[in-house]
């Protein structure tokens, strides 16, 4: 990741525009690690945010740790693992802290008090409520895939009912070609 990042405000510089900057920034909004990394490229890996800032564009970094996703060691330790690389992160300049797959109010509620920064946590069916985590002090939620496996999940029911019985009622509630169109035309026309 650090040596990713380190080639970004060269791209950044070659540019001569901010929406160039932007578009180049919105690549890749997330700051992750790996297990055996996260110390060495810490401290490193948002020094490229002030090249966005010199001209005038605002970004977020997000970054994350992977410890509850990844089941990294032993499950007694990931808690003080994740608030330890998180902090690091804010330390060195992120804005928002992410630990995807955490799902629980108790470890939830501890990481939002042992947290230097915001936290963002990934929510998905099954997940606590948004007033739930408001509550609990979440700062951001993140829908991860949860949108595109809904609608891949969509795209199979609706092939399964035309398959297995020939029937289209699975179509039942979606978008009509007016409701896209008036969806779409404040977009396209500014």
């Amino acid at each position: 990741m650090a040596r990713r990042l380190r080639r970004w405000p060269r791209r950044c510089a070659r540019s001569s525009t901010p929406a160039r900057w932007a578009s180049i920034w919105r690549t890749r909004p997330v700051a992750t690690e790996s297990p055996s990394s996260w110390s060495r490229s810490s401290a490193r890996a948002f020094a490229p945010r002030v090249t966005p800032r010199a001209a005038g564009t605002t970004i977020v970094i997000n970054a994350r740790t992977d410890v509850y996703l990844r089941a990294v060691g032993d499950p007694t330790t990931r808690f003080a693992q994740a608030v330890q690389r998180l902090n690091a992160y804010h330390a060195a300049g992120a804005d928002c802290l992410f630990a995807p797959t955490v799902d629980d109010a108790d470890t939830i509620a501890g990481l939002v008090q042992a947290l230097d920064g915001p936290l963002n946590i990934m929510v998905g069916p099954g997940s606590l409520p948004i007033n739930e985590l408001r509550r609990l002090g979440v700062a951001r939620v993140s829908l991860g895939g949860s949108l595109a496996l809904g609608a891949l999940g969509f795209v199979q029911r609706t092939g399964r009912d035309l398959l297995e019985r020939g029937a289209y009622e699975a179509l039942e509630g979606g978008l009509t070609y007016a409701d896209l169109g008036a969806l779409l035309t404040p977009v396209i026309v500014q």
